[in-house]
C-alpha cells in the first residue's frame, strides 16, 4: 500500500513541491527545469500518477502537470489572465478558474 502526501520545501531559495512516501519514509523532490520561482501542488489526479502544479513568476501564473512515473513536467498553454485555481476532472481533463473573465472554463 502507498500513502503518499504533498508538502513543500524552501531548502533551494524558493518554495518547491515534494512528495513523501508515509510507507516508505521516502522523499520525493521535484526536478523542475527552467522553472523559476515558487512552484505549489494545486491537486493530484484520479490515479494519483500526475501532479497539477501552480506557479507565479514575475506575476505571471502557469499550470504545470508533473508525471510522477516519468518524472517529467509539461507546461500548459496559458489562457491568459490571473489563474486562481485549477483541479483535475478526471485522468484526461482539467479545469481552471480564471480571475479575468470570472468564470470557470
Amino acid at each position: 500500500m502507498c500513502i503518499r502526501d504533498s508538502a513543500s520545501t524552501n531548502r533551494s531559495g524558493v518554495t518547491r513541491p515534494l512528495i513523501w512516501d508515509a510507507h516508505s519514509n521516502e522523499r520525493h523532490d521535484f526536478v523542475l527545469p527552467g522553472i523559476e520561482g515558487d512552484v505549489s501542488v494545486w491537486d493530484w489526479s484520479p490515479d494519483g500518477r500526475m501532479v497539477l502544479l501552480g506557479h507565479i513568476h514575475n506575476a505571471l501564473p502557469q499550470v504545470l502537470i508533473y508525471d510522477l512515473e516519468q518524472q517529467r513536467m509539461r507546461q500548459l498553454p496559458s489562457a491568459g489572465g490571473n489563474i486562481i485555481g485549477a483541479s483535475f476532472l478526471d485522468d484526461t481533463r482539467l479545469m481552471a478558474c480564471l480571475l479575468y473573465t470570472s468564470r470557470c472554463v
